[in-house]
């Protein structure tokens, strides 16, 4: 299962709208497309009724992507930085 937020203009494994990408409904709605596919992988778009979004259902990456909470960690350094930074 590979989907993202359709048109976003960052990069796909990026932090902005990390909910859609992990939100069972989504995950839901992709595997309930895909199960009488062979092989078992839907490449289309779908509504995130949650958000008010259009997803992009696609083949899932053949190599490795970034470990979440390697992802969410550095995100979050990276804001703190940015607070001691402004708070000088």
């Amino acid at each position: 299962v590979s989907f993202y937020v359709k048109g976003a203009w960052f990069p796909r494994h990026s932090f902005p709208h990390y909910g859609e990408r992990h939100s069972l409904t989504n995950y839901t709605t992709v595997i309930e497309k895909a199960v009488e596919l062979d092989p078992q992988i839907y490449v289309g778009d779908f509504y995130n009724a949650a958000h008010h979004r259009t997803l992009e259902s696609t083949v899932p990456p053949s190599v490795d992507i970034p470990a979440w909470a390697e992802m969410l960690y550095e995100a979050e350094q990276t804001e703190v930085a940015q607070q001691v930074t402004l708070a000088g």
